[in-house]
């Protein structure tokens, strides 16, 4: 696996100091998908795959985890395997209102995707989940895209939780293109989850907007040129 920067190797040594000396609340989850979306793109060209997630919640408001999941990006028939831990603080701003920062990675078994690592900071209400993701690279590599993200979850009868999410990626100074136009990629998503005794059904309606607008430079980690997704996924999920 190649070499993680300085913040992807920092949530990995996070989330193995917190696991291994505190006493922490833990929870695992797996998921199978019809097809893995990431920031309006797919990891796993259209097809499905599975989705393991470990996290653990420790005194204080400390947390960390790591999603693992099977990909294929274009061009490479192989697939391989994404690992994305993260590790951070959260705290209450008020009874309604909470806030939390951290650190993130997304490596890769194989050497031809760029591995990408962010700092983020976020806060979360009732039902509005928002965070924005800044990259965070060694000096001289160049600027890259940052994130925002904003979730609104609704509760309805029969206890679907509706969710609609919005992102935005935006690309740094240096992918400006000519004449001052900034470029920028919108994903939108529409899900449903419904309660099945055990596990969760899903449903999400994904689209991408301006995709052909986002032109992913050297500097940008390479699966950012996977397909733009414009499509209905389905998934079933089981927490242990």
């Amino acid at each position: 696996m190649r070499s993680h920067s300085l913040p992807g190797g920092l949530a990995l040594l996070l989330l193995a100091t917190l696991v291994g000396h505190a006493q922490g609340e833990e929870s695992v989850s797996l998921s199978v998908v019809s097809d893995q979306i990431y920031r309006g793109r797919t990891w796993s060209n259209g097809g499905p795959t599975v989705v393991t997630g470990l996290g653990f919640d420790f005194a204080g408001g400390a947390y960390a985890g790591v999603t693992m999941v099977p990909v294929r990006f274009p061009g490479q028939p192989a697939w391989q395997l994404a690992i994305l831990p993260y590790a951070g603080i959260a705290g209450a701003l008020s009874s309604t209102l909470a806030w939390d920062v951290g650190v993130s990675a997304a490596s890769f078994s194989h050497s031809s995707p760029r591995n990408e690592d962010e700092a983020y900071l976020g806060l979360s209400g009732e039902r509005l989940v928002a965070r924005l993701y800044l990259p965070m690279r060694k000096p001289g590599v160049g600027s890259v895209a940052s994130y925002a993200e904003a979730s609104l979850k609704q509760p309805m009868p029969g206890g679907i939780q509706l969710d609609l999410h919005a992102g935005l990626l935006a690309p740094g100074a240096r992918e400006a293109p000519f004449y001052g136009r900034q470029r920028a990629q919108w994903d939108l998503r529409l899900a449903a989850a419904l309660p099945l005794e055990e596990f969760t059904a899903g449903v999400a309606l994904v689209t991408t907007v301006n995709a052909d607008g986002w032109s992913p430079d050297a500097h940008h980690a390479s699966y950012y040129l996977a397909r733009p997704a414009r499509e209905l996924v389905l998934s079933l999920s089981r927490a242990f």
